[in-house]
């Protein structure tokens, strides 16, 4: 299995350059959607979401950020998501 390897939510997410927020028990992450990898380590962390935001320069998507909730927090909601995706914004700003 390659080292990176990004599932369909985190491409969607960059080619639709739009954040998403998946929420899930502790340790349980959704079986499709996050690669194989992903969703070992969310497992294994005791991951409750995992936010992606797609970094967009100039109208191109440059990167994508991951956070996850782990360890049995709660998990993040739109407004966390809200949050994030201010920070990213300003991060892609001149």
């Amino acid at each position: 299995e390659p080292d990176f390897l990004l599932g369909p939510v985190a491409r969607r997410a960059m080619r639709e350059q739009r954040a998403r927020l998946l929420t899930f028990p502790s340790g349980r992450p959704p079986e499709t959607g996050i690669s194989p990898a992903s969703s070992r380590w969310l497992r294994e962390a005791g991951a409750t979401s995992v936010a992606l935001l797609p970094v967009v320069v100039a109208g191109r998507t440059v990167a994508l950020a991951t956070t996850a909730t782990c360890r049995g927090n709660p998990p993040a909601d739109e407004g966390d998501l809200g949050l994030l995706q201010d920070v990213f914004q300003q991060m892609s700003g001149p």
